[in-house]
């Protein structure tokens, strides 16, 4: 059973294409200056960037002086992605499977990935999105269960990783990205989770944290 939900906006269906190049990803070592310019430890100023260039900040929750805004920065809460019964799909590339499994390695034609095969996965209780004010995200435990396995698992990830080792033996490690590798049913084309994730994460965004001392 799915639950009924609203389709993705079009948009959606085109920046969802995990097989599309990535950019590389650069860390710069960065201390706040007395002036409260950043500085890369060494180079005394921050490289030139291109206009809006989007850039994460990681530093120890430790290092906010105000006790408010720390609270308000490490503050979670949770929202509903699918529900108790709903349906979810692994994607997975078997070589070669035994008579028993060959059936439940599904093949769509309506998802990102034509090329690929799915497994399905049942939700045993709700999957849920935690979310800080920060904007990182992660899935709680959810159990759920393998019908074509027979197995129950405690969360997604290990639900993800049951399915691999079964149908993807060939394979040297059985992690990944859930949020990449598991599909979900969008009025009839598979995607994978992360465009709904990034879609509840702008409906349900934060009190976004303004500037305590006005200047």
């Amino acid at each position: 059973m799915n639950a009924t939900r609203d389709p993705l906006p079009a948009r959606w269906h085109l920046i969802v294409a995990d097989d599309r190049p990535r950019d590389s990803t650069i860390r710069m070592p960065v201390k706040l200056a007395d002036d409260g310019r950043l500085e890369v430890l060494g180079l005394r100023k921050l490289p030139h960037l291109r206009s809006a260039a989007r850039l994460e900040l990681r530093l120890p929750a430790s290092e906010l002086v105000d006790d408010a805004e720390r609270t308000e920065w490490l503050r979670e809460s949770e929202v509903v992605l699918f529900h108790k019964a709903e349906s979810l799909r692994v994607r997975v590339r078997p070589r070669q499977l035994t008579r028993a499994l060959r059936p439940h390695a599904i093949r769509e034609t309506r998802t990102t990935d034509p090329n690929a095969s799915f497994v399905v996965v049942q939700l045993r209780e709700p999957l849920r999105l935690v979310t800080r004010a920060s904007g990182i995200s992660k899935l709680a435990p959810a159990t759920c269960s393998v019908p074509s396995l027979g197995r129950h698992a405690k969360s997604l990830n290990e639900a993800y990783r049951l399915v691999s080792e079964a149908f993807e033996p060939h394979r040297r490690s059985h992690s990944a990205n859930v949020f990449l590798e598991v599909f979900y049913d969008d009025q009839g084309w598979w995607i994978p989770i992360d465009a709904y994730r990034t879609w509840v994460e702008l409906e349900n965004a934060p009190l976004r944290i303004g500037p305590s001392h006005p200047e």
